[in-house]
């Protein structure tokens, strides 16, 4: 069975093939190995909903089962206004995402404004797996926390720039500067009741 990780971003596909590598008679395919060039909109305020059209819409391209993702984000010092939402790569709230060194500099001057300490980041992560087969679609939500760190990381991990000041309450340091081990540990702990259910799923 094949199955779509449906992202241009290397680092996404390989976070989402890594979590559920073990899954037996399941190949996960990115959107590069089909020569899938196309970036589908993200017409919606909300990530549940982006996810899902990402997820259908990608499956009409590739004719496979899809996987897809999509996040949203708060914080616990910006005004209701500033919130990022579903704008975290799309800093300028337009359908343009940012490069990683655009979203650097953004949080910043961001940092620079907010000065105060015990910066939390509330993530929503919404994750939805298609059937075009069968029309059918599934979802999970899995709520991520993390906190600002006292500067930022001179390790850039492509893809995620924000990981280069986010430390996550398992460990003491930025997750750009984790090893692959302690990554997928992370990982594990916080999307383990997603892995869990799909791998239920799958087998059934």
């Amino acid at each position: 069975m094949k199955i779509v990780i449906a992202t241009h971003n290397p680092a996404k596909f390989k976070r989402y093939k890594r979590l559920l590598k073990d899954l037996l008679g399941i190949e996960f395919i990115s959107l590069e190995n089909l020569g899938i060039i196309d970036r589908i909109s993200e017409p919606f305020d909300n990530a549940k909903e982006n996810a899902i059209f990402k997820a259908k819409e990608y499956a009409k391209l590739t004719g496979y089962s899809t996987l897809a993702v999509d996040e949203q984000m708060k914080t616990n010092f910006l005004p209701r206004e500033k919130q990022p939402g579903v704008f975290v790569r799309r800093i300028k709230k337009n359908s343009q995402e940012a490069t990683d060194e655009e979203v650097l500099k953004y949080w910043e001057k961001i940092f620079y404004k907010y000065p105060q300490e015990n910066k939390k980041f509330i993530w929503d992560f919404y994750i939805v797996l298609y059937n075009p087969a069968t029309n059918k679609s599934y979802y999970w939500k899995v709520i991520q926390i993390a906190t600002a760190a006292k500067k930022f990381s001179n390790i850039l991990e492509p893809g995620y720039p924000m990981s280069s000041f986010l430390i996550h309450s398992q460990t003491n340091k930025p997750y750009s500067e984790l090893s692959e081990d302690e990554k997928l540990n992370v990982d594990k702990k916080i999307f383990h009741k997603f892995v869990r259910d799909f791998k239920n799923l799958i087998s059934i």
